[in-house]
Order: C-alpha cells, then sequence, then structure tokens
C-alpha cells in the first residue's frame, strides 16, 4: 500500500527511529510490561512531537503520500559507506547501520553462502577484534594506509574505513602481542591501540568461556559476563548507543588513536 510505514518491516525502523530492530523491540518490550502505551511513552513522540514515530507490527502509520511529512521529521542521513562518513554523528548513524545488517549476516543459522553473510568474514567480537590487531600491524609496517586525516589522527571517516575493512579482512592468526595495554589511557599511537585491542580480544574470549562454564555446571551466570555484549551486532549496537548519549563528545574531538580506545572500552560495558 502506497504511502504506509509499518514497523513489521526492518529497513523502515533505523531511518525513522534511530533505533535498531532490536533496540525496537526492547524498548517495547519495557513498555508493555509497565503496561503504557509505545506512542506516549516512547522520546520519540512526546509531548510537543509532531510524528508518532512508531506502530506495532500489526498496524501502520498512513504518510498521507510522499512529502507529507514535516521538516523536522524527516528520516537522518543514511550512510551507505564509509567514504560518507564525515563526523560523529555519520559514525554512530554507520554504527547502527552495521549492527543491523550484521545481526542477519552474522547468525549462526546464516547460510554462508548469502550476499549478505559473504559481507561478514569477522563474525564474532574477538574476531573483529583480531582482524584489527592484524590491520594495525600491517600499518605500523608500512603495508597499508588507514585514511588518517592526520598523522595520529585516523578521524571519522578513517575509523569508518577501519572497521569496514574489519568486517571483510581475510581470517588470519589470532596471535597476542608480546607487550600489552589493558588501559585506554595509556593508548597514544597506532601501536598503542593494537596492544589494547589485543587485550581487549583476549579478555572477550576469556570471559566468554567463563560465562559458558557457569552456565554448563547449571550456575548462575548473572547477566552474561563483564562485556555487555555477547556478539558483534550487540557490541556494535553499543557504540553507536554510547556515542549517541555520551556528554564527554569533547574528549573525542579530534578523533585520536587514544579517542577511539576510550570507544572500545566503553562500548566493552554500555547497554
Amino acid at each position: 500500500m502506497a504511502g504506509v510505514i509499518t514497523a513489521s518491516d526492518p529497513e523502515c525502523v533505523l531511518p525513522f527511529s534511530g533505533l535498531s530492530p532490536r533496540q525496537l523491540d526492547k524498548l517495547l518490550t519495557a513498555l508493555r510490561r509497565e503496561d503504557a502505551d509505545p506512542c506516549l511513552r516512547t522520546p520519540l513522540c512526546g509531548p510537543g512531537k509532531s510524528w508518532k514515530g512508531y506502530a506495532p507490527a500489526d498496524k501502520s502509520i498512513d504518510t498521507g503520500g510522499q512529502g507529507s511529512y514535516p521538516s523536522e521529521v524527516l528520516a537522518p542521513r543514511n550512510i551507505a559507506s564509509w567514504q560518507q562518513v564525515k563526523s560523529r554523528q555519520d559514525f554512530t548513524t554507520y554504527l547502527q547501520q552495521l549492527s543491523v545488517d550484521c545481526e542477519t549476516a552474522c547468525d549462526d543459522g546464516q547460510d554462508t553462502h548469502t550476499p549478505a553473510a559473504q559481507c561478514w568474514t569477522n563474525r564474532s567480537v574477538d574476531g573483529l577484534l583480531w582482524a584489527w590487531v592484524r590491520l594495525l600491524e600491517s600499518r605500523i609496517d608500512g603495508r597499508d594506509p588507514l585514511h588518517e586525516e592526520a598523522p595520529g589522527r585516523p578521524g571519522w571517516q578513517g575509523l569508518a574505513f577501519q572497521v569496514d575493512t574489519l568486517r571483510t579482512a581475510p581470517p588470519g592468526p589470532d596471535r597476542a602481542p608480546a607487550d600489552s595495554v589493558t588501559d585506554w589511557e595509556e593508548v597514544d599511537s597506532a601501536h598503542g591501540l593494537r596492544l589494547y585491542t589485543a587485550a581487549l580480544a583476549v579478555d572477550f574470549a576469556r570471559d566468554q568461556r567463563r560465562t559458558q562454564a557457569r552456565a554448563d555446571h547449571g550456575e548462575w551466570a548473572g547477566d552474561g559476563g563483564s562485556w555487555a555484549s555477547g556478539t558483534l551486532a550487540q557490541m556494535l549496537e553499543s557504540w553507536a548507543a554510547w556515542l549517541a548519549d555520551t556528554p564527554f563528545h569533547t574528549r573525542l574531538e579530534p578523533v585520536t588513536w587514544q579517542s577511539v580506545a576510550l570507544q572500545l572500552s566503553a562500548a566493552r560495558i554500555y547497554e
């Protein structure tokens, strides 16, 4: 039906709500538990908002035809590639879109021969982090540029390039460097981020093993371990959510290797 937006279509959720389908489902579940009307309680459509922003899957929003939305509720900019990333807001949107894509492509039941799955050769949190370790190692050796905006400053576009490269990077050895950096504040270079990323990869795998061991022994596993995210899609979503919510924007500009480490540290625990 022309001129209608429905929340049952995942492609409609992100542009018109700013949330991934999983985030929207979690929000609506919480609201239903409170016996609340989602269109009255969600910040997307509170007092003074001109668009309700959400319709349950069995309902729809009649747009009245193309071009009938007020200008303040037009969909946010779509970021189709890392080359389009120019700002923190762009990078946040890009991460959200990658999270949605990864949630489908990285599903354990996904056919690996489908085009979506083939776009993600690294489908786990530690798999992506180890790919980052290898990418930064090649950068330090001078074999692979990282599209830095300036020496020592990856920039938002350079960071988007790295993340995009990681999801399709070929498999390689998960070899931890001899040195280690476990505190994001100690990172001051690409080499430092490489050491910190390796430490995160080791920590994630260890955390997953401990959580699984507790579950295997019938023990309470808490909320899943010290990492807030157990899957890559969740981790990308947490990263994007922290960038959107954090009040420490001044610590992220300009984008340095240390501020990238700060983002990863926050994404590790943010829900």
